[in-house]
């Protein structure tokens, strides 16, 4: 919703109805919460993982458990049914659209988008969004975290005592080693490099974070 209609609409939601909604019966997005776990427990893969007995007893013990949840929360067994709750998260799309708890919108509406309130990505994806030149601000809410070259990575750890091991390496990756220290592996020839190899580095180079690379990139 965000990205389509570049405006920020969580945000009033929040504000206006989640908060103001919370710890009360009126609390739709708890309620769903509960029902969605109570309704993936006998999904792939969670069923196949567990087994169908523990699966059985666990909706079984949740279904007796709602009544006696936290307001909003125990209001779960009034979306356990699946139209129950398919027009439950067609009334939050729209609460979260208008930032209202009655909408003037009909939410049955929402029902042409009805995946919309799963996330596209995983959890562990990190999103980009490409910006020209021209363009107004990003529409992801979120800043670019700093980074750094192959290159760069290389030359700031030389300048910490580490050197390249040659033939260490597998293929596309450069092996460091300083004596006393964890050794450092680097993949070669990238213009950025991704979070994770940036922090499990940079921690390796003295317990620094990625706040710092402007700092440390300043004196390359």
């Amino acid at each position: 919703m965000h990205v389509v209609e570049r405006v920020p609409r969580y945000p009033a939601y929040s504000k206006q109805v989640y908060r103001t909604s919370y710890g009360k019966d009126e609390c739709l997005e708890e309620a769903l919460a509960n029902a969605d776990g109570l309704a993936r427990l006998s999904l792939s893969p969670y069923r196949p993982a567990i087994g169908a007995s523990v699966t059985k007893a666990t909706r079984a013990y949740l279904k007796a458990r709602f009544p006696h949840d936290p307001p909003g929360y125990r209001k779960a067994r009034d979306y356990a049914g699946g139209p129950e709750r398919a027009a439950g998260l067609n009334l939050l799309q729209a609460q979260v659209q208008e930032a209202t708890f009655q909408p003037a919108r009909d939410p049955s509406d929402w029902s042409i988008a009805s995946r919309l309130h799963q996330s596209v990505f995983k959890v562990t994806d990190h999103l980009w969004e490409v910006v020209g030149r021209q363009s107004p601000a990003p529409v992801l809410p979120v800043n670019p975290y700093p980074n750094l070259s192959s290159r760069e990575l290389q030359k700031l750890a030389e300048q910490f005592g580490y050197a390249v091991k040659p033939g260490a390496g597998k293929g596309s990756h450069i092996r460091m080693e300083k004596p006393g220290a964890h050794p450092v592996t680097i993949p070669s020839n990238r213009e950025s490099l991704s979070p994770g190899v940036l922090k499990s580095t940079l921690a390796s180079l003295g317990g620094y974070r990625l706040a710092d690379i402007p700092t440390l990139r300043s004196k390359l």
